[in-house]
């Protein structure tokens, strides 16, 4: 199978920072190809998969300009910054940045939800995570949030694809989740799409988000997943994930509301405290940067 004559689109996370939001919303753009599976993990745990079952997830692409992986944790893994940067010299990378402390905290609950977690200070001191097929030799990626793995990541990034890299603040998508859409478009080339009319400001993936299950274990199984992909058409397999992804939604709208422990949380402050302030002096002149450190032209207001 030959590489596909498309340009490449990858969101490479960071784990936590709205890229199941992204999935949901950029599906819909009509110059965007996105598969069934959202997180492809195709440069990171499947790497040795190959190519060629890479490109299996984009065989239905028509007319569209991008394809797009979005997998969260290429944000932990050096490896697949290289990887990226390897496949293609035309490829496009967006990043959102949170606040460090925030991201080990919220992940840290995430995963609580599928495995039994050790003491949040054991886990940011180094943790293993599953991030490709269990029988692959790069399946796992053992690394230490403690140690500035997220924000050594990104700086790899940037050197690696500079004006080809855009990076959001986080705390701007939870103010705007529009604007930041729209800078997506910008920064890619694509004819615009979204208007505040056409899209789902809808919170799917937060840690008090409603828990299905049944449906959960479904859409991880890889030989479902694969069968749908192949099996049905492209709009029917968008608005299966669709109606799953709002199905997931908080009762209430409070996906930032503190769910941990006082100790937790005075714990990640304290050992995150330098890369906070390091992530905070990043966005302090403009909330969408490029990866040379310059701020992305955009006319709207960042409000």
């Amino acid at each position: 199978m030959t590489k596909n004559k498309n340009k490449l689109f990858v969101i490479a996370g960071m784990p936590r920072s709205g890229t199941t939001f992204m999935y949901h919303n950029l599906q819909k753009h009509p110059q965007l190809f996105l598969p069934f599976r959202k997180e492809i993990g195709y440069f990171g745990g499947n790497y040795e998969r190959g190519e060629r079952w890479f490109q299996k997830h984009f065989q239905k692409i028509k007319t569209e300009k991008y394809y797009v992986d979005i997998t969260p944790d290429y944000a932990l893994n050096q490896e697949a910054v290289h990887r990226i940067k390897d496949y293609s010299d035309d490829v496009f990378v967006v990043l959102g940045i949170r606040k460090p402390s925030e991201v080990a905290l919220s992940l840290y609950y995430q995963l609580s939800f599928s495995e039994k977690m050790p003491p949040f200070k054991d886990f940011v001191n180094r943790y293993t995570f599953l991030i490709g097929w269990k029988k692959l030799k790069g399946a796992y990626l053992s690394v230490s949030l403690k140690e500035g793995v997220l924000l050594e990541t990104m700086k790899i990034y940037q050197k690696s694809f500079t004006d080809q890299l855009l990076l959001y603040d986080y705390e701007l998508f939870k103010k705007n989740t529009f604007i930041v859409l729209t800078a997506i478009e910008i920064f890619l080339g694509v004819d615009p799409y979204f208007t505040r009319d056409n899209y789902d400001d809808i919170i799917i993936n937060a840690n008090n988000r409603n828990t299905l299950p049944y449906t959960e274990v479904l859409i991880r199984n890889e030989i479902l997943v694969s069968l749908i992909g192949k099996m049905l058409p492209r709009n029917i397999v968008h608005l299966i994930r669709a109606y799953f992804d709002k199905a997931r939604q908080p009762v209430e709208r409070a996906a930032y509301k503190p769910i941990y422990s006082e100790e937790e949380f005075a714990c990640a402050n304290e050992l995150f405290s330098e890369q906070d302030a390091e992530y905070q002096s990043m966005f302090s002149d403009s909330k969408l940067i490029l990866g040379s450190g310059y701020p992305f032209g955009f006319k709207q207001k960042y409000s």
